[in-house]
Order: C-alpha cells, then structure tokens, then sequence
C-alpha cells in the first residue's frame, strides 16, 4: 500500500476568476440546517480558469504524475468515468447550465471555462495578500483579512493562488484534491452577483476536508490520461 498521501505544491502564473471564497472565517457545512452538524469548519474556495490556461495545463499535468506516482498500474481514465476515482477538473458550462435551469444567473461566470474547488480545514487558514501600491503586503491581522477580503478576494475578483496537490487513499474512494495554501489579490476584477451562500454550494463536503475531493461526482469531463 502507498503512503495515503502524496502531495506537491503548484503556484499559479496567470491569475484565475475567484468564486464562492470562504477565505477569513472558517465556515461549519450544514445544508439541512441540524441542530447539530456533522459538518467540521473549514475554508474554500473556486478557481475559475480559461480553457487554454497555462495553470489549468500545469495542474493538470501535475495531477497526473502524482496519481502515476502513487498508483502506476491502474487506468484512471475508466475509473473517473466510472465515478470510482475523484478528478478536480470540472466543467464550467455543465455548472452553467444547472444554474440556469433553477433561475439564476451567477452561474455565467463558469460558462466556456474549466474550474477547480480548493479547501483546508480550520486549523490551517489560506495566507492572504495583495498588491498595494504597486508591492506586495502580508495580511496578517484579522482587521487586515476583513478589508482585503471586502476589496481583494470578492465573487469574481482575479487572484493568484498556490495550492496544494494531493493524490490520496480515501475511505470513499481515491482521488486527486487540491488544497488552499495562500492566495494573493490583484484588486481587478467583475464582482459576480446572485449567486448562493457558500455554505450552500459546498454543502455535500461536509467531513471531507482532507481525506476526498470535494468535487467528485462530475465524472464525464474530459480525461487527459
């Protein structure tokens, strides 16, 4: 059996369209609303990327080296057809469509476009920061991560991110997940509007934090193996 885990940082190079942050106060998932959740808190976010991203590229390509890494003999690409391994490479028109069919709009920012869901649990908050006046500043204090979260790392803002890459041995099923190390804000950016709490949209994850990919179940995207 291999280690569970088997992991490597990647560092975006262009910056990517941010959605659904939770990035400064670690949220508890609990879509039934419970007296009691099973749920854990925890912070994510969405990454959404252009088809012919350079980054979409390199994570892509690193994915598949851990997950060779790890598990040399098994062919990924009928088990992620299958829905019995976990891919984080979603399609964003997919999403798109589902929005739209329930009435709502927000979900035109992920139409054309690939994207990735990131996580990590509460005992291990994303580093953020940003560029002020043209250098780069570390948002330490919690009134700092207040203010750049309001400014920097909105619905729609453009970032740049560092993730890590984790092929894992999971409970449910093995799988490649992703994530949140540090994010930096550019300040640019189209705020995306009407869209759902965050709570909402990463309902299903609840106990998952670390051991799967928060985004399984998409399974008929394209498999680059």
């Amino acid at each position: 059996m291999s280690d569970k885990f088997t992991e490597s940082l990647y560092t975006f190079v262009e910056p990517a369209i941010l959605a659904f942050p939770v990035l400064v106060t670690p949220e508890i998932y609990n879509p039934q609303k419970l007296p009691n959740p099973s749920g854990v808190p925890g912070y994510s976010a969405d990454f959404i990327l252009n088809l012919d991203s350079k980054d979409l590229v390199g994570l892509t390509a690193l994915a598949i080296k851990l997950a060779k890494a790890k598990w040399p003999n098994r062919d990924f690409r009928a088990q992620i057809s299958a829905g019995e391994f976990n891919w984080p490479f979603k399609d964003g028109t997919k999403r798109a469509d589902k929005v739209k069919a329930k009435g709502k709009q927000y979900g035109e920012a992920f139409r054309g476009k690939k994207y990735i869901s990131a996580r990590t649990g509460e005992k291990y908050p994303p580093q953020l920061c940003g560029l002020v006046n043209g250098a780069v500043v570390d948002f330490d204090s919690e009134a700092a991560k207040k203010l750049a979260e309001r400014d920097l790392f909105f619905p729609g803002a453009l970032v740049y991110a560092r993730l890590s890459v984790n092929a894992y041995d999971g409970d449910k099923g093995d799988g490649v997940n992703l994530r949140l190390n540090m994010l930096l804000g550019t300040g640019q950016g189209t705020k995306i509007a009407g869209g759902q709490k965050a709570s909402e949209v990463f309902g299903s994850y609840a106990g998952k934090l670390t051991a799967e990919d928060p985004t399984r179940g998409d399974t008929d995207d394209e498999i680059p193996f």
